[in-house]
C-alpha cells in the first residue's frame, strides 16, 4: 500500500440525480437480462447536468436492441439511461476487473434517431429553446424530449420558454403527448389562436399506449399529468390516461371520458383532491347509466362542506409545493405561473363538496402520516352502497409517489384494479 486513497464507487451502488435516488445495479442487472446483451454497466456522467449512460456488448446494433423501451417495462422514467454506449468488450484491468475509468466517453449528441434539420421557423425557433433547456447543441426536429435528458422540471421550463417566444401555452400536458419538435411544431401551426390550444390542457393525456382497459387519473394539489408517469412501469395492462389540471367541471371529464371510452367498465383513481374529483366524476357516470369497476381514493379526504384557507396558510402551502416541487430551481416568471394554477386549486379546494352515494366500492389507500381520525377514510364509507376497503401505503401523503415507496403503492394499484 502506498497511502494513496482510490474511489471506485458507492459501495451501496446508488447516486442521487434530480432529487431521484438511482441503483445502478438494477439498471444493469435489467439489461442483463436482455436476450441480445453479453455484458452491461451502468455509470452516471457529471456535467452541465448529469446523466445515466449504459454501455453493452452486444453482436447487434443498439438501435436494433430497443434497449430504451425494454426497460420502460420495469423501470421509472428516472431510471431510463440518456446514453447507450456499444462496446466490443469491457475494458479490465490488470487484476481481471472492470476497469470503469478505461470507459470511453459517449458523445453527448448521438441519438437514437436520424437527426432531421429543422424546416421552418416555428420548427428553428423550437430547436433553439430546446437546446436552450437540455444543454445540448444539436437536436433534431425527431428526438424524443424526454430521450435526451427531459423530465418534469425542465419540462416546465421548455413551456415557460415557448410560451414566452411563440406566444402560445405548451402545457405540461402537450409536452407529455408532443414529444419530438415536429409533434409540437404541428399543434403550434393547427392551433395558432391560443384559446383553442389551452382549451385542450385539462383534458385526459394518454401517458402511455392504448390498451383493452383504461385507467382514468386524477392528479393531487397543483398537479399535473406527469404526477402519474412514474407509475407507468408497474401498470402493465392498462392505457394510462391522467388529468393535467384539476378543476370543478366534473361534466367535462366526463364528455371527455367517454369520448376515450364509450361503454364498459370504468377504473377511476385519484390522489390526494383528485380523489374527490374522482368520486364526482364515478358518481356521474353512474347517473348517465354507466357501472364504475374500481374507484380508488389515495389519501383522499371526503370534503362534506365547504372550507376556506386563509392568507397565512395559503403562503405555507404554496412554500410546501415550491419545494416539494422543485419549483425553487423555476425562472420567477414561470414559478409564478405555476403558482397561480395552485392557488386556482386552493379555491377550487374550498368550494368542492363531496355528496351522496355511488354504487360501486371505494378503495382507500392511506399514508403513513394519516391523521387517526381520517383512518376511516374520513367518512368515505358513508359515501357507497356497497363495500369499501382500506389499504397502507409506504410514506407520507407527499410520499407515496416518490421513488424509495413507488413499487410498493403502485402494488396495491395493480392488485386492486386486476382483483
Amino acid at each position: 500500500p502506498d497511502g494513496n486513497i482510490d474511489f471506485i464507487d458507492r459501495i451501496d451502488n446508488q447516486v442521487k440525480i434530480r432529487g431521484f435516488r438511482i441503483e445502478i445495479g438494477e439498471i444493469e442487472n435489467i439489461l442483463l437480462q436482455h436476450k441480445d446483451v453479453k455484458e452491461a454497466t451502468v455509470i452516471v456522467i457529471e456535467g452541465k447536468d448529469t446523466y445515466i449512460c449504459a454501455y453493452i456488448v452486444s453482436e447487434k446494433e443498439i438501435n436494433e436492441l430497443n434497449l430504451r423501451d425494454y426497460l420502460k417495462q420495469s423501470l421509472p422514467e428516472y431510471m431510463i439511461p440518456s446514453y447507450f454506449v456499444k462496446l466490443d468488450k469491457m475494458p479490465i484491468t490488470s487484476n481481471g476487473k472492470l476497469n470503469r475509468r478505461a470507459l470511453p466517453k459517449p458523445n453527448l449528441e448521438d441519438r437514437l434517431t436520424s437527426y432531421e434539420a429543422p424546416r421552418n421557423v416555428i420548427e428553428e425557433t423550437l430547436v433553439r429553446i430546446w437546446s436552450e433547456v437540455l444543454q445540448t447543441k444539436e437536436v433534431g426536429i425527431n428526438d424524443n424530449f424526454f430521450e435526451i435528458g427531459g423530465y418534469s422540471l425542465n419540462a416546465i421550463i421548455l413551456s415557460g420558454k415557448i410560451r414566452k417566444e411563440l406566444g402560445i401555452e405548451i402545457s405540461i400536458t402537450h409536452v407529455l403527448k408532443y414529444q419530438t419538435i415536429k409533434e409540437q411544431a404541428q399543434l403550434i401551426e393547427k392551433t395558432r389562436n391560443y384559446e383553442a390550444i389551452v382549451h385542450e390542457e385539462n383534458y385526459p393525456v394518454l401517458l402511455n399506449s392504448k390498451r383493452d382497459k383504461s385507467l382514468f387519473c386524477f392528479p393531487p394539489v397543483g398537479g399535473h399529468a406527469a404526477t402519474y408517469k412514474p407509475i407507468l412501469p408497474f401498470i402493465n395492462n392498462y392505457a394510462v390516461y391522467a388529468i393535467d389540471f384539476v378543476n370543478s367541471n366534473v361534466d367535462s371529464y366526463v364528455e371527455q371520458i367517454l369520448k376515450i371510452q364509450p361503454e364498459g367498465d370504468f377504473y377511476l383513481l385519484g390522489y390526494s383532491a383528485g380523489g374527490n374529483v374522482a368520486f364526482e366524476v364515478a358518481k356521474e357516470l353512474e347517473n348517465r347509466g354507466h357501472e364504475i369497476a374500481k374507484l380508488i381514493m389515495v389519501d383522499s379526504i371526503q370534503k362534506g362542506r365547504s372550507s376556506s384557507i386563509n392568507e397565512e396558510e395559503t403562503k405555507r402551502l404554496e412554500t410546501e409545493f415550491i419545494i416539494k416541487n422543485g419549483w425553487m430551481y423555476l425562472p420567477e416568471e414561470i414559478r409564478e405561473d405555476m403558482l397561480l394554477k395552485v392557488r386556482e386549486y386552493f379555491k377550487f379546494c374550498q368550494q368542492i363538496i363531496n355528496s351522496g352515494k355511488i354504487n360501486s366500492d371505494i378503495n382507500v389507500i392511506l399514508s403513513e402520516d394519516t391523521a387517526p381520525h381520517l383512518s376511516d377514510g374520513q367518512y368515505w364509507k358513508y359515501m357507497t352502497m356497497n363495500d369499501i376497503f382500506y389499504y397502507k401505503a409506504k410514506g407520507t401523503h407527499f410520499e407515496v409517489f416518490d421513488e424509495r415507496n413507488l413499487k410498493y403503492n403502485v402494488g396495491i394499484i395493480d392488485s386492486i384494479i386486476n382483483s
